[in-house]
């Protein structure tokens, strides 16, 4: 019998500036910290991803910094009533932020991105670069999420009788996220966030993206 296995090796370099791509081998997208987005060495053809750095919105500590990646996808309702006339909805949330790295125990320990929903967070490009920890989930699958919290959403909603409502998902933007760390906390510089670093997956994604402090 035998092992038609294949085993691919490919150069986690970027192909236009030949910089090391930040990541780990369980990753989809490499980032690269010089050219400011995210490649997928399995799939050359395809147009690299653009990545975000948010400016800090809180004050930036003294303590190791840490870049974690997140999809961002914007929504918008139109809702209209059985006459077609256009209708307001209450409370309905702009933004999804779907985390574009391996999580586990959101319940327990906390959940980045649902905060970061849930408190709609003011996106601000233009933030520091810095290396990138892995990115682990691919757009499609955040969009997939995404639909799926937006359903609930709607659910949700007391104000929407017979009325239509025609929700647009726009395409996920990769959005890096300057976190804290400090013992086994992060705290998200954009809110002031703290959850555990247990929900990392893969604490190796913390350790080799981090930035020391001035």
């Amino acid at each position: 019998m035998t092992d038609d296995a294949v085993v691919k090796v490919v150069t986690l370099s970027c192909p236009d500036c030949g910089a090391a791509l930040d990541g780990l081998g369980t990753d989809v997208l490499f980032g690269c910290s010089t050219c400011g987005r995210a490649l997928d060495p399995l799939r050359p053809d395809q147009p690299a991803t653009p990545i975000v750095y948010a400016r800090a919105q809180e004050p930036v500590p003294r303590l190791p910094i840490v870049r974690l990646p997140f999809w961002v996808i914007d929504v918008e309702a139109r809702a209209v009533d059985s006459n077609g006339n256009p209708v307001v909805l209450d409370g309905w949330l702009e933004q999804i932020w779907v985390s574009a790295f391996w999580t586990r125990a959101t319940m327990r320990y906390g959940d980045p991105a649902q905060l970061l929903t849930q408190r709609q967070a003011f996106l601000e490009p233009g933030g520091e670069r810095g290396r990138l920890a892995g990115i682990a989930r691919r757009p499609e699958h955040a969009s997939a999420i995404a639909r799926y919290f937006q359903l609930a959403q709607l659910d949700k909603h007391q104000d929407l009788g017979e009325n239509v409502v025609d929700p647009l998902l726009s395409a996920a933007q990769l959005v890096a996220v300057p976190f804290a760390l400090e013992g086994g906390s992060m705290t998200d510089l954009l809110l002031g966030n703290t959850v555990s670093t247990r929900i990392v997956q893969d604490l190796s994604q913390l350790q080799s993206p981090v930035d020391s402090p001035a």
